[in-house]
């Protein structure tokens, strides 16, 4: 079984050892072949372009899409993640290829630098995200498709927005998991993954 994780930098996993990453820690405890295809500040719109290099191509039996953070960062909105998905999903199954997709993840507003709080209003993207996350199980039962939930559990995880104990072990700046938190991923999603692999 292979998937590919087509992403951004939650994918990535940027300033974690390779190793230690999600996508990593999955492959050591499942018997998929798991591609990391994640870009650094990629877009949906970015996924849907290099959808057939980077996924089709390498004839994966199921592909894993994760993103819509970096469109709503940069003032796109929910339409736009959601016109990407549907266009990307329809791709796969016109390739053979299986979806499943997940919402990203929220962010910790406490903990981003003030050199990007111009850029973006962080706690409405966690709002923007959470509808997505919604949006996300109609979707995938209207076009039978997995679906990863990601979003919630990681926001039961920081539940209580005046403790940052939480979200400094599994942030490294608010927005990118560090090793624990890529630790704390690959433990949600394991038994779902497990699940859709079967």
């Amino acid at each position: 079984m292979k998937l590919v994780c087509l992403g951004d930098s939650f994918t990535v996993g940027p300033m974690v050892d390779p190793g230690r990453r999600w996508t990593s820690l999955l492959q050591e405890q499942t018997s998929a072949d798991i591609l990391n295809r994640g870009i650094s500040g990629d877009t949906t719109s970015g996924m849907l372009c290099r959808l057939l290099p980077d996924c089709v191509g390498e004839r994966p039996d199921r592909a894993l899409l994760i993103g819509g953070a970096n469109d709503l960062i940069c003032c796109g909105s929910t339409d736009i993640v959601k016109n990407n998905f549907m266009a990307m999903i329809h791709q796969l199954f016109h390739h053979g290829i299986k979806p499943v997709i997940a919402t990203p993840i929220p962010c910790v507003p406490e903990m981003i630098s003030p050199l990007w709080q111009p850029v973006c209003d962080f706690r409405r993207l966690n709002e923007q995200l959470a509808s997505l996350n919604e949006w996300s199980k109609g979707f995938s039962e209207a076009f039978l498709c997995n679906r990863l939930d990601l979003f919630a559990p990681m926001m039961q995880r920081l539940a209580d927005p005046g403790d940052l104990q939480t979200g400094r072990s599994l942030y490294l700046d608010g927005l990118h998991l560090s090793e624990a938190g890529h630790a704390e991923i690959a433990a949600i999603m394991l038994p779902q993954l497990e699940r859709i692999l079967r």
